[in-house]
């Protein structure tokens, strides 16, 4: 090996002949430090391992074989494996006793409906994750490994509820002695508030035909009866907020993916108001629109009426009640002694949020489909270009919901209830 040569111990500029001892002396260590650690790093290495093509080969793949070892790829738990993809899954039944178990891995659920809308996590082992994407047009229920198991802090045997967006979402096991728990990000979820609505309702004579609101926020409502209707078709031309057969409907600007809960409150007060019914009415159609001048060609409904919420408002506020202007109400909504309710969607047969078969399933608002071939007779648009059954138009799809409440269902003559005021709160996916 050649000496080192240190310009500080020889006091003068070193000489060529000594500037290429040096270079031969630090060769010479590395060779020896390959030969006492085999090979980690060979002299051949110093010269090949920056290329003049950094960008492609930076490290080379001998390098990668030589320069970490197989004991140190284990130790730094650096693995090639892969998730393993289970594609087209399919839920079952409505509840925990579902056949449908998820693997660890990815589960790609396609075959989701209102009534097979349930599945479970596997056994639980802590650490290890189980990856789900909805890809139907129903909400997915995810349910504990086992009876008595948690998700996030949800209740004992809650299931998580995902939307049907196409989204990854990982639970990882916390827990593995039975019956386990899991943790997961919840999706996003947002909130349509009417804000509060203040009416004032009179009783009809006969049991049975007292006034039902259908209402959009504090100034848009009318009263009337249940009803539901054909809403949407030419939804494309619609304003977000509509009056139709004397309904009041309305649909988000941004489309909402899912309704997943609605939530009532009131200032209605006493056992006499036990049977108030809210119902949420929606309807969906898709419409064909000319490719020259935009204009509505044909629609078909795919929905009418269809009702997605039913229910009466069973919880009271604790404490006791104060009236207000009458006997029947209190001052405000959420006093001591009022009446509210939430419902979750698919709770039960009350609480399908799916506007059927010939929809876009769960889905609320606009939504353009791009080009489709026209289904319908020849025809011509406002314009007076021909368009014949099978030509490129544009498809789009439109639905609406009602919000409508029944202060009171089987008192008759109850006289006026000047102040009765409500406030709604739909939570939904987007």
């Amino acid at each position: 090996m050649a000496n080192l040569t240190l310009r500080s111990v020889k006091g003068s500029p070193l000489t060529h002949d000594e500037l290429d001892g040096n270079f031969e002396y630090f060769t010479g260590s590395i060779d020896a430090i390959n030969d006492a650690t085999a090979s980690f790093l060979t002299s051949a290495d110093t010269a090949s391992f920056i290329t003049s093509d950094d960008t492609g080969s930076f490290v080379t793949s001998a390098q990668t074989g030589s320069f970490v070892t197989a004991a140190q790829t284990a130790s730094l738990n650096i693995s090639d494996a892969k998730y393993t993809v289970n594609t087209a899954l399919s839920a079952s039944v409505t509840s925990s006793a579902t056949t449908s178990i998820c693997s660890y891995g990815v589960n790609v659920f396609e075959y989701v409906t209102p009534t097979d809308r349930a599945t479970k996590l596997p056994q639980p082992v802590t650490g290890k994750s189980v990856k789900i994407t909805n890809n139907s047009t129903s909400l997915l229920y995810v349910y504990p490994s086992n009876v008595g198991g948690q998700i996030n802090n949800y209740p004992v045997d809650t299931p998580a509820i995902l939307p049907p967006d196409g989204n990854l979402y990982e639970f990882i096991c916390i827990e593995n002695p039975l019956p386990g728990a899991w943790t997961f990000s919840a999706p996003a979820t947002g909130q349509f508030d009417s804000g509060e609505i203040e009416v004032s309702v009179t009783a009809e004579t006969v049991e049975g035909f007292n006034p039902v609101v259908r209402a959009y926020s504090a100034t848009q409502y009318n009263t009337g009866s249940f009803a539901g209707t054909n809403f949407a078709v030419d939804g494309k031309n619609l304003p977000p907020v509509i009056t139709k057969s004397g309904i009041i409907a309305f649909r988000p600007n941004a489309p909402w993916k899912g309704i997943s809960k609605i939530k009532v409150y009131t200032n209605l007060i006493g056992t006499w108001v036990e049977d108030t019914q809210v119902r949420i009415y929606s309807s969906g159609a898709y419409s064909y629109y000319s490719p020259f001048d935009g204009s509505f060609l044909n629609g078909t409904l795919g929905g009418a009426g269809i009702t997605l919420f039913d229910f009466t408002l069973d919880k009271t506020v604790p404490g006791t009640a104060v009236t207000g202007s009458t006997s029947r109400t209190s001052a405000n909504i959420g006093d001591a002694g009022t009446r509210w309710m939430e419902k979750v969607a698919f709770e039960d047969a009350n609480s399908d949020v799916n506007l059927g078969s010939n929809s876009e399933g769960t889905l609320i608002g606009n939504l353009d489909l791009g080009n489709a071939p026209y289904p319908y007779m020849d025809t011509t648009d406002d314009s007076d270009n021909e368009i014949l059954t099978g030509d490129t138009v544009n498809k789009y799809y439109s639905s609406y919901i009602s919000f409508q409440i029944l202060p009171v269902s089987s008192i008759g003559n109850y006289g006026t209830l000047p102040d009765f005021k409500f406030r709604f709160i739909i939570e939904y996916y987007q």
